[in-house]
């Protein structure tokens, strides 16, 4: 059972906002992030909930020398990041949710926006802020619906252009109607998901926010970027310490087409990534470094996928 504080002993009623933070090592990124949530608190109850994904380190020890009102879920093995946001969203007592990954840091009063938007329009159901790299420039952090011509777009033209679209709007706080949002920082209202999780555990790692959104959208409800608030995020950071990423990115990349695409779309993922990395697997084979074993074996876990 998850420890409690003062903080999350109020009424369900009166914690308006939820935000989960899912931990897995790196506890300095872990720090910051609270920390920006503590630097400017919303004019409203809101809890935070870590959920910690089986550290290395004690998280409730680091916890203590830094924290005295969070809760804190210790998961005895790392089951995946959806599997971890479900357990903290399970626990979850308000209105609105945030997940927030633990490479990122909220700036100034990005929660009371975000809550204000989604409180003047009931049929925004999920929510994404403005994310930014390190540096402060644009990270593109939405898109269009899961597909190959859509894969294509994002990778190959939304950089420039939804960066070009954000400078020429700089200054203004829009609400964008979207297809999907960046899980990094996500806010869901909780009553959508009152009688099921929001996310799809058979997705150990990336696209879980595709598939909420997807499933949103069928509900009825927006899925909107809001450009008013703003997010700092280290870019993949708090996902560096977990094994196989490449071919969990895959391996969930082709169970969501399976799930929400036509078979045409799954089979034509199928081919390309077949020749994509029969290539990759070929070059590898011309040397002997230790790169490119790596490389092999990864290479060859992801064709046993296809």
């Amino acid at each position: 059972m998850p420890e409690r504080s003062s903080l999350n002993d109020r009424p369900p009623a009166m914690v308006k906002c939820s935000v989960i933070i899912v931990s897995f090592n790196q506890f300095d990124l872990l720090k910051a992030a609270i920390e920006s949530l503590k630097k400017n608190p919303p004019p409203f109850a809101c809890e935070i909930i870590v959920v910690d994904n089986h550290s290395e380190t004690d998280v409730q020890e680091f916890l203590n020398d830094y924290f005295h009102d969070i809760r804190m879920i210790r998961n005895h093995s790392n089951q995946g990041f959806g599997w971890a946001n479900n357990r903290g969203f399970a626990a979850a007592k308000g209105e609105y949710v945030l997940f927030l990954n633990s490479d990122a840091e909220v700036m100034g009063t990005a929660v009371a926006a975000m809550v204000e938007v989604m409180e003047k329009d009931p049929q925004i159901g999920v929510l994404g802020p403005t994310l930014l790299h390190a540096d402060g420039s644009f990270q593109l952090s939405y898109g269009r619906k899961i597909s190959l011509c859509g894969e294509f777009y994002q990778k190959i033209m939304a950089p420039r252009l939804e960066k070009w679209k954000y400078s020429w709007r700089q200054g203004r706080s829009g609400v964008s109607k979207t297809d999907w949002v960046s899980g990094a920082c996500l806010m869901l209202r909780r009553e959508l998901f009152a009688k099921q999780l929001p996310f799809d555990e058979n997705m150990f790692l990336y696209f879980e926010d595709h598939d909420l959104c997807l499933r949103v959208r069928a509900m009825g409800k927006k899925v909107v970027y809001y450009q008013g608030a703003r997010v700092l995020h280290h870019g993949g950071r708090s996902m560096a310490a977990a094994p196989g990423t490449v071919f969990q990115y895959r391996k969930s990349q082709l169970y969501l087409y399976q799930k929400q695409r036509k078979f045409v779309s799954l089979f034509l993922l199928k081919k390309y990534l077949k020749w994509k990395y029969m290539a990759k697997l070929k070059r590898a084979s011309l040397t002997d470094s230790e790169t490119s074993q790596d490389e092999k074996k990864a290479c060859q876990e992801i064709l046993t996928l296809l």
